[in-house]
């Protein structure tokens, strides 16, 4: 095989390797934002409030409880007073 030849076959597979890997990358790239965003969703404090409200002890979520918690202080102090 000639020397110019074999470049041009090199060239092409090399070429339709990085082509098959670009393809590849936007349905990962596609697939990791759909996981990210999920986790993201998930994590939500009102997705988390939810989850609390349905599936926790007596109805009532840590969040809502801290909430609760704030105020009541805040009604019972003046507002200089608080330590948030």
């Amino acid at each position: 095989m000639v020397e110019e030849t074999k470049e041009m076959m090199d060239i092409a597979a090399v070429s339709t390797g990085v082509l098959s890997l670009a393809a590849w990358l936007p349905p990962m790239a596609s697939l990791f934002t759909i996981v990210w965003m999920g986790l993201s969703i998930w994590e939500s404090d009102t997705v988390m409030l939810w989850v609390d409200y349905y599936l926790g002890d007596e109805g009532k979520s840590s969040i809502q409880t801290k909430v609760s918690e704030i105020i009541k202080e805040v009604e019972s102090k003046p507002l200089r007073t608080i330590k948030l």
